[in-house]
């Protein structure tokens, strides 16, 4: 399925971010977009989108000017854009590259993790903080 997606989000920044999404036309399982919109809740400055909601497209997180920094994609991955050192640093932290995208992006697997519910909230929560903060 393929979603129209927003003309804002035409821009420089996204351009490898939206040819993924225009490619693959990935969804969003619901639950993982609960556990998408929780993690955002405790970052300021977060803007939601979903070109299509009812048919579970993916979600996104942007900036006021329409840059991507966040998606919750399939049944279980929420990836991050993230500056190169930050990179390394959320590696250790349990995430793993996402070069379908580009060298910035980092992904975390929720349902594939380990940790308790409230301690993979917290990093969800720091990790979607830590891309507004350097994409801003």
């Amino acid at each position: 399925m393929s979603w129209v997606i927003d003309e804002q989000f035409e821009t420089s920044a996204n351009k490898e971010v939206l040819f993924f999404l225009k490619k693959c036309s990935p969804s969003a399982h619901s639950d993982l977009v609960d556990e998408f919109m929780f993690a955002g809740q405790s970052a300021s400055g977060v803007h939601f989108y979903c070109p299509d909601t009812s048919n579970y497209a993916f979600f996104a997180g942007h900036l006021a000017d329409y840059t991507i920094v966040a998606l919750a994609l399939g049944m279980h991955r929420i990836v991050f854009r993230l500056p190169r050192p930050l990179v390394c640093d959320a590696i250790h932290n349990g995430g793993s590259l996402f070069p379908e995208i580009g060298r910035e992006w980092v992904s975390f697997a929720p349902s594939l993790n380990s940790e308790s519910e409230v301690d993979f909230r917290r990093k969800l929560g720091y990790w979607f903080r830590k891309a507004l903060m350097t994409n801003a």
